[in-house]
């Protein structure tokens, strides 16, 4: 009868103890799940409950003032003529130093190009580039992380103005291997280096050829949104390269001759490119 007695505590004391761990576990399990939501969650849908993440400006490694930064860059076609403008909102930095003129007003700087050549249409501005970083802010808010170790910032430069450069290239028959920068009149030694680089050659055709062979004068527009240029940075011996989309609206207006010859188009606006328009590559009529 004892040993009955104790075989049945045993029992219920083993029962008791599968409980127990068992309520452990499922402790173990919605205390990881609290960790996961509080942790991983804000990462997850960009909004932390405990504390959220922000991207700040940590220190400044490049500074230029009244810096010439394109508005619009023009390829024209051989024995053609070109026109572009650069349309801004009026409040972006180096845009308009008047009375608002409205939220929906625009200002920008245009040139021309003829026979082949190219020009850009450069305004000045204060450029700034900051080193930025990650910070952890107490307390619910949404994630704002860094999208690269830098930040381009713009702001009202020291004089408004404008002015129009050549931008070389090795030869008028194509914009093949054009110059990828643009020096520009009036800087303190009279002249001034763009910090600005562009991509706005000919690469290869990835739009619909232009002939006139045959065929009388053509007269097509173009119209892109947004002008990609980047900007570098040397800090030691290493070099680093901040790409930026302009927010402009670039405007193009292209003629070519009647009977003259066929023009390879490469549409500089098409994914991936630097939204300058067109570039060219001539050859002659049959």
């Amino acid at each position: 009868m004892v040993l009955g007695e104790m075989a049945q505590d045993t029992g219920i004391g083993r029962s008791q103890r599968v409980r127990t761990r068992r309520k452990t576990i499922l402790l173990g399990v919605l205390a990881l799940a609290v960790v996961l939501s509080v942790v991983v969650l804000p990462y997850e849908t960009g909004w932390g409950l405990v504390s959220h993440s922000n991207c700040e400006n940590q220190t400044i490694v490049f500074h230029q003032t009244d810096a010439r930064v394109p508005d619009v860059l023009l390829n024209s076609p051989f024995g053609g003529n070109a026109t572009g403008l650069g349309l801004m909102p009026w409040d972006f930095p180096g845009a308009w130093n008047g009375p608002p003129p409205g939220d929906d007003a625009m200002f920008g700087w245009g040139t021309n190009a003829s026979n082949g050549t190219s020009y850009g249409a450069f305004f000045e501005v204060n450029l700034s580039i900051y080193r930025e970083g990650n910070t952890t802010l107490l307390g619910p808010g949404s994630n704002a992380n860094c999208a690269g170790p830098f930040r381009v910032s713009f702001s009202a430069p020291e004089q408004y103005g404008g002015t129009a450069a050549k931008i070389a290239q090795p030869s008028n028959l194509s914009d093949r291997g054009e110059s990828d920068n643009a020096t520009t009149l009036g800087g303190p030694n009279g002249t001034a280096q763009s910090p600005a680089w562009f991509n706005n050659g000919f690469a290869q055709a990835n739009a619909a050829s232009v002939s006139t062979c045959g065929r009388s004068t053509m007269s097509l527009p173009v119209r892109t949104l947004g002008l990609s240029v980047s900007f570098r940075i040397d800090l030691g011996n290493q070099s680093f390269w901040i790409a930026t989309e302009l927010p402009f609206t670039e405007q193009y207006h292209y003629s070519f001759p009647a009977n003259f010859g066929t023009w390879q188009v490469d549409n500089l606006s098409a994914p991936g490119g630097s939204g300058g328009g067109w570039a060219f590559s001539y050859s002659p009529c049959p």
